[in-house]
């Protein structure tokens, strides 16, 4: 019904799940992240929320990444299930500013299909920490990333367990939402 009531009242996607970013981002008070996963192999940040921290991290809408980086691109890199050999060549392509090893890059992964969510500390970006998750379709392919990001020493470790949790629930709710079963995927049709 979202994706129906959206095309009619010309509501986009990221306007239905912005209440979400604003709520995640006053809640843990952090920026909070909707990137787009592209078909051309790329995530795009379409909205962000942050709190009214006097410090905090800020990234412009339209910030294009390769989909594979970072602590969405782990949880993309889980969703697809890539095959090692294909996962290793699309890693050597990624530029990272203090790369993880392909074997920390391949078991995070792992631990990304199993818990439903990732992290990224200080690899894509030195100083940073990011905790994200994935909106799918109804066919489990990734359409949106929501991400928290921070900047690293400001929280506790548990932290970020709870974000990553509730990051995999509110997309899996928007997953829900965005793409019931039986209603058509616009660009799919």
């Amino acid at each position: 019904m979202a994706e129906l009531a959206a095309g009619l009242i010309g509501v986009s996607h990221a306007e239905l799940i912005r209440p979400e970013l604003e709520r995640l981002a006053l809640n843990y008070d952090m920026l909070i992240v909707l990137w787009r996963v592209t078909e051309d192999g790329h995530i795009v940040l379409i909205d962000r929320a942050h709190s009214h921290t006097a410090v905090r991290v800020e990234m412009r809408v339209g910030l294009r990444l390769p989909m594979l980086v970072g602590a969405v691109g782990r949880c993309v890199a889980a969703a697809l299930d890539l095959p090692a050999d294909e996962l290793r060549r699309r890693f050597a392509t990624l530029r990272w500013q203090s790369p993880p090893s392909f074997e920390a890059y391949l078991a995070d992964v792992a631990l990304a299909r199993q818990q439903g969510w990732s992290l990224d500390q200080n690899n894509l970006y030195r100083g940073l920490i990011t905790v994200a998750a994935l909106v799918r379709d109804r066919n489990g392919q990734p359409r949106f990333g929501i991400s928290g990001i921070t900047i690293s020493g400001q929280y506790a470790p548990e932290t970020f367990s709870r974000l990553g949790e509730e990051l995999r629930e509110v997309a899996a709710f928007t997953g829900k939402a965005l793409f019931p079963l039986g209603h058509g995927i616009p660009d799919q049709e």
